[in-house]
C-alpha cells in the first residue's frame, strides 16, 4: 500500500501530531472485530475478510466483459448543495465507455460536473447472487450489504452509521479518514458539504469546518487487494485516481446495540438494532420474491 500526504493547511491551529501515514494494519479476522469495537482504523489484506474468487469476478477487466449488461446506479444527478442522491439506472458497460475515453488523459478534477458521469453504484446482489464476505467473518453480524463502486469517486467528505470495510478491486483510490474519537470535533453531519472540492484541508473548508485542522488523520492509497477498515462514525473521503477505479465496501449491521460498536458510534435512527435488520430482512426477501428491495436509502439498496 502507497501512501500521499497532501495536507494544504495554513492555518495557526492545525494540528501538529502524528504521521498521517503511520496506521495499524490488521493481520487476522479478531483483530478487525477489535478494531470495530474500539474504534480503531486501520487496514487489511481483502484476503483476511472476503472470498478472493467472489472479488475476483468484480474487477475492472471482468466487469466490463462478462458483467457489461448489469443494471447500475449512475451517480450523475449527486448534488453536493442537497446532499443527497437520485437512484438513476444505466448500464455497466455504458459506465465503462465513458471510462474507456478517458484512456491515457488527464482525469477531470473533482470539481468538474462530468467527473460525476463516470461513477456509479450498486448493490453487488444485482452482479452476483453469492456475498463476497467469507462465512467466518459475517457470522459475528446480522447482514453484510455489499456495495461495488465504479469510476470516478469524487472524494466527497462523510461517515457511515455501520461498521465498513472498503476494498479495492483495481486501479488506484486515495482515503483521508478520521477515527470515530474526533468525529464530534469535526461535525454532526453525515455528509459535509465542503466549498473546496479539490482539497478537504483548503483554508475555504476550514474556515467552515475549523475542526479539520485540529484533529489528527490519515491519507492512504489504497492499490488492488487491500480493504480499509472505518469503524461506524469514522469521517473519510474516497477520490479515485484511475479511470480502472473499482471499489466494494461492505456496511455490517451488528447484532445488538452493544456487539462491535465503538463508544463513538451513531446510529441513524432511534430503534433499536434489532428492528433494523428485521427492516433489512424483510426488505432482503421482497428482493428474492419480486425482485425488488422494501428499503433503499439513495443508491443503497438493502437486498
Amino acid at each position: 500500500m502507497d501512501t500521499t500526504s497532501e495536507r494544504g493547511c495554513t492555518s495557526e491551529d492545525a494540528f501538529d501530531g502524528p504521521d498521517p501515514h503511520e496506521y495499524p494494519v490488521f493481520t487476522s479476522q479478531s483483530e478487525v472485530l477489535s478494531a470495530f469495537s474500539s474504534g480503531t482504523i486501520g487496514v487489511v489484506d481483502a484476503r483476511v475478510i472476503f472470498d478472493k474468487n467472489v472479488l475476483g469476478e468484480l474487477t475492472f477487466e471482468k466487469l466490463s466483459t462478462l458483467h457489461a449488461k448489469k443494471r447500475i446506479s449512475n451517480h450523475s444527478k449527486f448534488s453536493f448543495e442537497k446532499q443527497g442522491f437520485s437512484l438513476c439506472w444505466t448500464m455497466i458497460e455504458d459506465v465503462i465507455s465513458r471510462l474507456d475515453k478517458l484512456e491515457g488523459k488527464r482525469l477531470p478534477s473533482v470539481a468538474n460536473p462530468n467527473r460525476l458521469m463516470s461513477y456509479s453504484v450498486v448493490n453487488t446482489k444485482r452482479i452476483l447472487s453469492q456475498s463476497p464476505i467469507q462465512k467466518s467473518f459475517k457470522k459475528h453480524f446480522a447482514h453484510g450489504l455489499s456495495f461495488l463502486w465504479l469510476g470516478l469517486s469524487p472524494g466527497g467528505l462523510h461517515f457511515d452509521h455501520t461498521n465498513n470495510v472498503l476494498v479495492q478491486l483495481s486501479g488506484r483510490k486515495r482515503v483521508i479518514c478520521f477515527a470515530p474519537s474526533v468525529a464530534d470535533q469535526i461535525s454532526t453531519k453525515v455528509y459535509i458539504v465542503l466549498r473546496n472540492f479539490e482539497s478537504i484541508f483548503a483554508s475555504e473548508n476550514l474556515s467552515m469546518c475549523p475542526g479539520l485542522a485540529k484533529v489528527p488523520y490519515y491519507d492512504l492509497e489504497l492499490n488492488p487487494g487491500d480493504a480499509l477498515v472505518l469503524p461506524s462514525a469514522a469521517y473519510h473521503s474516497p477520490l479515485a485516481l484511475s479511470r480502472d477505479c473499482v471499489s466494494l465496501n461492505t456496511f455490517l449491521p451488528t447484532r445488538s446495540d452493544e456487539a462491535y460498536l465503538n463508544d463513538f458510534a451513531r446510529k441513524k435512527d432511534a430503534f433499536p438494532w434489532v428492528v433494523t435488520n428485521a427492516a433489512i430482512s424483510l426488505s432482503k426477501l421482497c428482493y428474492r420474491l419480486f425482485g425488488r428491495p422494501l428499503r433503499r436509502s439513495g443508491p443503497y439498496e438493502e437486498m
